[in-house]
């Protein structure tokens, strides 16, 4: 696990849970430029804990998700609670379609593809649901006439924009 600070040394931190085979040096350095601590790569509750022991502004932590990495975020803060403030998942959901998010306390931020055949709406909405019925999380989602991976790729580069402002203004919101 790799974590890097912010200029200033110490701010909020960020779980960074990657995509396969993505560059997420980008992604790192939008979390570091607006003051965030980062850490990158697999997670689990004991890389949580020892993330925690780093100089960190706050209790709780925040997790960006991309792609199954999005999945996982959501699995990591269903698991530890209250420990875990914000999730951002960006086209990704847990791989289990009956995943139970009983225990999930954080506020959700989703960001998809309308045109992305690995997660569909449809099954967006469906994890929505299920979310819902389990918590009193509400989360905000949002779609992109874009396909997947377009917050890290370049390929849409309005889209990405729209999505990291909406990121950057969530995570000030719950961890700043």
């Amino acid at each position: 696990m790799d974590v890097t600070l912010p200029a200033a040394g110490l701010g909020p931190g960020v779980l960074l849970l990657p995509e396969p085979g993505t560059d997420t040096s980008t992604v790192t350095e939008h979390l570091l430029a607006e003051g965030f601590a980062v850490l990158g790569g697999p997670a689990d509750p004991a890389t949580v804990g020892a993330f925690a022991d780093q100089r960190l502004v706050g209790d709780a932590l925040g997790v960006i998700g991309l792609g199954p990495g999005g999945g996982h975020a959501l699995e990591l803060a269903t698991a530890l609670g209250d420990r875990i403030a914000a999730v951002v998942a960006c086209y990704g959901l847990p791989a289990d379609p009956e995943f139970s998010y009983l225990g999930l306390t954080a506020h959700v931020l989703g960001h998809f593809a309308e045109a992305d055949p690995a997660v569909p709406p449809a099954a967006v909405d469906e994890a929505a649901i299920r979310l819902g019925e389990a918590t009193d999380v509400r989360p905000e989602l949002h779609f992109y006439p874009t396909t997947h991976g377009f917050m890290t790729d370049g390929q849409d580069q309005l889209q990405s924009t729209v999505a990291w402002q909406r990121t950057l203004t969530f995570l000030w919101a719950h961890l700043g």
